[in-house]
């Protein structure tokens, strides 16, 4: 679980909020998991979100709207830059250009998950 611990925290809050909305207790676990490794904004989230799946309490839908709002309207005007990936194989982060995010969007390919001299070792 740790390397979902440098991602956009306004985007964790926000799959935190759907995992709530979802009431999939199946996850609980993994949720655990990750409470260990994050910051400490993150980690009292994800203890909220646990809370929610286990007692099946209300959700607060309006508060996961305003959010989803909010993260949509700045992602809306944010100029295209280069993505920080990890590799799944070296567990190194590499560069995912906007040149080459273009190229996958248009190819319809999905983001790579290994880096270039991974993919070249395996190919």
């Amino acid at each position: 679980m740790t390397y979902l611990k440098d991602r956009n925290r306004e985007l964790i809050l926000l799959l935190l909020e759907k995992i709530k909305y979802s009431g999939d207790q199946s996850l609980i676990p993994y949720l655990k998991l990750w409470e260990k490794v994050d910051y400490k904004k993150v980690r009292a989230e994800i203890l909220k979100t646990i809370d929610v799946l286990e007692y099946k309490k209300p959700v607060d839908v309006q508060a996961a709207q305003d959010r989803t709002e909010s993260i949509n309207e700045a992602l809306k005007g944010s100029a295209p830059q280069d993505l920080l990936l990890k590799c799944w194989e070296c567990s190194k982060r590499f560069t995912f250009t906007i040149a080459e995010q273009k190229f996958y969007k248009q190819k319809g390919f999905a983001l790579p998950k290994r880096c270039k001299k991974c993919r070249s070792d395996r190919g």
